[in-house]
């Protein structure tokens, strides 16, 4: 067993002194979805081509080219695809503590507040709305000189961040945060089940860590995700063992095991039914397929998707992050990474209660 100081998540977007950076991606070229997650950053998706849908918290909306989506803190937050289309977009991922230190009166009174989650921003800008030319210039001047990297781009970038933050909240102001008790909750179920997706994790573990009864969680659960939670903690299951048949050379038997299912049999038949395939024919046709760009841009996407997954590449071997003072569970899983959790949405579930697709 590697050390857990080694394991130890210490992903920084950017360098540590500057915490920003910019991953051009593709949904489902680069990966099919980015699952459910919040983090400590700020986030950014700038939709550059092509339409999906954005999942904030428990709403989802229709994304389409030239939309801006803000995502705070703490914030949850999913993309998918939308039907058989594609979209392009660009993650702009930063800390707020790049725009202004502890005793700064714009720390004080906008940036502090954002990071703790005690002011909340619209979820998302658009085409036509009151000040998106200027919002989308600001990214744009950030995406042209993170590029270029002339002197002083940097501050470049960080005059583009906050005007763009002052627009938003000149034109459209602050609200209070959406960190509902049931969101809570939600975040509650995510944690539990990215730390033991791997174990036998049964309906009254996950209603017991909400401290509800059974019958009153599955009903809550269904309500909020539109599956009962067997059928969503496998299709979270079966997301994951998709992506490690992409990043990784581990065999299907290993891959099986390391994601929850005892029963290759039984993986690999919800795996055809979920995906239309076997897992072989998925690496296969994955391996062919629009995911092998150039190198660099594999290694690009590969870095992303570690960091939003909790992954990081040990000596080869990709393995989820452990948070500093856990242990793996006897089923050899590991627990959530420090800062991010992740959760799977199934794209069957788009006609659901749980996404209210706004317009």
């Amino acid at each position: 067993m590697p050390n857990q100081e080694r394991l130890r998540e210490t992903k920084h977007h950017g360098a540590v002194r500057f915490p920003f950076n910019i991953y051009p991606c593709t949904i489902p070229g680069d990966f099919l979805q980015v699952p459910l997650h919040w983090h400590d950053s700020m986030e950014l998706v700038y939709v550059k081509k092509g339409s999906g849908i954005v999942q904030v918290g428990v709403n989802a909306y229709p994304a389409e080219q030239g939309d801006i989506y803000i995502f705070a803190p703490g914030t949850l937050h999913a993309l998918h695809q939308r039907g058989q289309a594609v979209m392009e977009y660009e993650n702009l991922i930063f800390e707020l503590e790049l725009l202004g230190g502890a005793d700064d009166l714009c720390a004080e009174r906008y940036l502090l507040p954002l990071q703790s989650g005690r002011m909340a921003l619209q979820p998302r800008i658009i085409p036509g709305e009151a000040g998106y030319p200027q919002a989308a210039a600001c990214l744009q001047e950030a995406e042209e000189a993170n590029k270029v990297k002339n002197a002083g781009y940097e501050l470049a970038i960080k005059g583009a961040l906050l005007r763009f933050l002052s627009i938003l909240i000149g034109q459209h102001g602050t609200s209070l945060p959406a960190d509902t008790t049931d969101t809570r909750r939600l975040k509650t179920v995510l944690q539990l089940i990215e730390a033991e997706y791997a174990t036998p994790l049964r309906i009254e573990d996950a209603a017991e860590a909400c401290g509800c009864s059974q019958s009153h969680f599955m009903r809550w659960f269904k309500k909020m995700t539109g599956q009962g939670f067997t059928a969503y903690l496998n299709d979270h299951r079966l997301n994951l063992a998709a992506e490690l048949l992409r990043i990784t050379d581990a065999t299907v038997l290993d891959i099986a095991g390391r994601v929850g299912f005892d029963n290759l049999s039984y993986f690999n038949r919800l795996f055809e039914r979920r995906y239309g395939m076997t897992p072989r024919e998925y690496r296969r046709k994955w391996s062919a397929g629009p995911g092998q760009h150039n190198a660099a841009k594999q290694k690009r996407h590969h870095t992303f998707l570690c960091s939003v997954l909790g992954l990081v590449e040990l000596s080869g071997v990709k393995t989820n992050i452990l948070a500093s003072g856990d242990s793996p569970p006897s089923g050899g899983s590991s627990p959530v990474s420090k800062g991010i959790s992740t959760l799977f949405w199934s794209p069957m579930q788009e006609n659901t209660s749980f996404m209210r697709l706004s317009s």
